[in-house]
């Protein structure tokens, strides 16, 4: 069943326990009102539009498309434990090959975990200051946040970009960027 405008808004005003929502499909918008056609240089489809958005990082035009912010799910994976070192415990996702995601870089993000929803912070990409892999992950500090929750799903909906993944020369320069980011996140 398709749900839209007014239908869709009280679904997704019901409790979490009552029923689950599986959104497939963004809402159907005439791309020319959003520019699309403009923006990609052809005429253009709402959901090339969006993904458009999402490789270009621009969440929070994505999010108006969506209607919702665009998330990621998944089970919280083990990490290299460096943000724990560092006086930031993350949650780690490994998003599988293919997965549309924006741009490498940190972001203003919320967190969804066990019906409750924590501010975040994400960085999307590689985490070249502590790995030399080349493996794509989210990695998301929660602010208010002290519990181990390995294996269990979570949902990070990336709200806004807010600087490009970088090398640092150190893990303390890692770490005073990482408390400036944290702190301007707390506000955002």
């Amino acid at each position: 069943m398709i749900l839209q405008g007014d239908a869709l808004e009280e679904l997704r005003k019901l409790p979490d326990k009552c029923c689950s929502v599986c959104v497939t499909s963004p809402p159907y918008y005439n791309a020319r009102d959003y520019g699309a056609a403009d923006q990609l240089g052809t005429e253009s489809s709402p959901e090339e539009y969006i993904r458009k958005l999402v490789e270009e990082g621009r969440m929070e035009e994505a999010e108006e498309m969506l209607g919702m912010p665009y998330t990621l799910v998944g089970a919280v994976e083990h990490g290299n434990h460096i943000g724990h070192t560092l006086g930031f415990p993350t949650v780690n996702l490994l998003p599988p090959a293919g997965k549309l995601l924006p741009p490498n870089g940190v972001y203003y993000a919320a967190v969804r975990h066990n019906g409750k929803v924590y501010k975040a912070i994400s960085n999307v990409g590689t985490k070249p200051t502590v790995s030399s892999e080349k493996v794509m992950g989210v990695e998301s500090y929660l602010y208010d946040f002290d519990q181990d929750i390995y294996g269990q799903e979570i949902e990070v909906a990336l709200k806004r970009f807010r600087r490009p993944e970088r090398r640092f020369g150190s893990l303390e320069e890692l770490k005073e960027q990482l408390d400036r980011d944290i702190a301007d996140g707390r506000n955002a």
